[in-house]
């Protein structure tokens, strides 16, 4: 019965019909923030310009339902934002959401057609474990579970039922993970990852989620890695995958039931504008389409989420 019930929550709205793409948007530009957004059609490996977002931010997250994206908090020259944007993928509009309680940046964000969960990142001052629920059917915030550690850039996937954070300094780096539970709102822990790192990328399906690259060193980019955990959600067992092409951190992802993405991001002082795509099925790496312009700590969330399936 409660499986049956799951599958009429995912079906329920209207999902946007027409070639699937991965929305990015903002990133950290100069001075501060960017508002420029683009889709990048995960089939034809094509990039077409988007609605920009209202305000320029960097350092922000994104969660999705299966009609629109969020996207939420991060930073700009105005200071730290508690702001929300929802950008209608049908309609390719963008208007302005629900705040969020804590202005916060570094954040990390993940959901399903119901909610989207923000949680740890740090406002300059102090480090967050709290989380903050984002529901779409009535465009309210209210707070979340806290989070058992202190976690500032952070990375978060998950699967339909529960979201999984991970990594990210308190201030050493972290290995550890824990699940937000989005039926009962409640907390538990996961298994460590192999590799401590901050600002990785996520992507995955309703079956396993992939911790992408990363730095191993909040303050220093240049150390930068590859390395890929993926996180199996039905076992809880942490493996080893294939690493990607190319080292970097604060990249941006959005995945499909069937195929990942991540692109953008730096490498210490370089920013880099290469795409990398991976195939679930044979977890096979492959090049995407070069991005234009380059930028890192921008935001991504895909018209066909990753949990429908």
């Amino acid at each position: 019965m409660f499986e049956l019930l799951l599958l009429k929550r995912r079906t329920s709205g209207t999902t946007y019909s027409g070639p699937h793409y991965a929305l990015l948007a903002g990133g950290a530009g100069y001075p501060y923030g960017l508002k420029s957004s683009q889709k990048y059609f995960f089939d034809a490996d094509n990039i077409v310009s988007a609605t920009s977002l209202i305000a320029e931010r960097y350092g922000h997250t994104a969660t999705s339902s299966i009609t629109d994206a969020y996207f939420q908090s991060g930073r700009a020259a105005s200071g730290i934002l508690n702001t929300s944007e929802k950008f209608s993928y049908s309609a390719n509009t963008v208007s302005q959401a629900a705040l969020l309680a804590i202005p916060r940046y570094y954040a990390a964000g993940v959901g399903n057609d119901s909610v989207g969960i923000i949680g740890g990142g740090q406002n300059g001052v102090v480090r967050f474990s709290s989380t903050e629920k984002y529901t779409y059917s009535n465009q309210s915030v209210s707070p979340g579970v806290s989070l058992s550690a202190l976690r500032d850039a952070p990375a978060a996937v998950g699967n339909y039922n529960y979201g999984l954070f991970s990594l990210g300094n308190n201030p050493t780096l972290l290995v550890t993970s824990e699940k937000y539970h989005y039926f009962t709102d409640t907390r538990t822990m996961g298994a460590s990852l192999a590799v401590g790192r901050s600002w990785a990328g996520c992507i995955g399906n309703n079956s396993f989620g992939l911790f992408v690259a990363g730095s191993k060193s909040y303050s220093n980019g240049q150390a930068s890695v590859k390395n890929v955990d993926i996180y199996n959600y039905a076992s809880d067992v942490v493996s080893v995958g294939s690493s990607a092409a190319v080292a970097r951190c604060a990249h941006v992802t959005a995945s499909t039931p069937t195929m990942g993405l991540i692109t953008l991001g730096s490498n210490g002082y370089v920013v880099i504008n290469t795409t990398e795509k991976i195939n679930f099925s044979s977890m096979s790496w492959s090049a995407g389409t070069t991005m234009s312009p380059s930028r890192e700590s921008l935001a991504g969330a895909s018209s066909l989420p990753s949990w429908t399936a």
